[in-house]
């Protein structure tokens, strides 16, 4: 293999691991309620060993709780939880995948488009299309479900009265409201 070769395959496995960086994933809790979500001390979800409350944020005193996946077994997210813009640490733990954790759609402008699938993969059906003008006020997209390797995402939203639910690519979902959603 010769020198250009190898710096294209750098160039690609570089490419990979910043666009992926460690396959870890980031949600948030919705700031538009309060609730409270219950950490485990493992995936059986039988220790609880804490208890996260979401909180509701005003005029940017407060924070947004933020949560990073680390792993997906069955029906459980193993999670690292920390405030938003302050990055206090509040542990590590599983949470059930049931709980109510949120990511932004990446609609910034009339033309964005984002393609919503019946299955997680770009061959199927597409459900709906997610424009600027059917986005959720708030921006946020409720996340149901997660595939193994982090690249897909089962959402639901409210569009008018109908609960759209289907698949989207991670790529069209930020779950960093303070850094990557605008």
């Amino acid at each position: 293999m010769g020198f250009k070769e190898i710096l294209k395959v750098l160039f690609f496995l570089f490419c990979n691991s910043v666009s992926y960086g460690n396959n870890n994933v980031t949600v948030f809790l919705d700031w538009n309620y309060l609730y409270t979500i219950s950490v485990y001390q493992d995936s059986s979800a039988k220790e609880k060993i804490s208890m996260i409350k979401s909180q509701y944020i005003e005029y940017d005193q407060d924070e947004v709780i933020m949560i990073d996946i680390l792993d997906v077994i069955d029906s459980m997210y193993y999670v690292e939880i920390y405030g938003g813009s302050t990055n206090s640490n509040y542990g590590k733990g599983w949470i059930k995948k049931e709980e109510p954790l949120y990511m932004m759609a990446k609609v910034y402008t009339p033309y964005d488009t984002i393609q919503i699938y019946n299955e997680p993969n770009k061959e199927n059906y597409i459900a709906f299309l997610l424009d600027s003008n059917n986005i959720p006020l708030d921006g946020m997209i409720k996340i149901i479900d997660i595939n193994t390797d982090k690249r897909w995402f089962k959402i639901s939203f409210f569009y008018y009265d109908k609960n759209i639910i289907g698949w989207i690519p991670s790529y069209n979902l930020c779950g960093n409201p303070y850094t990557t959603c605008g």
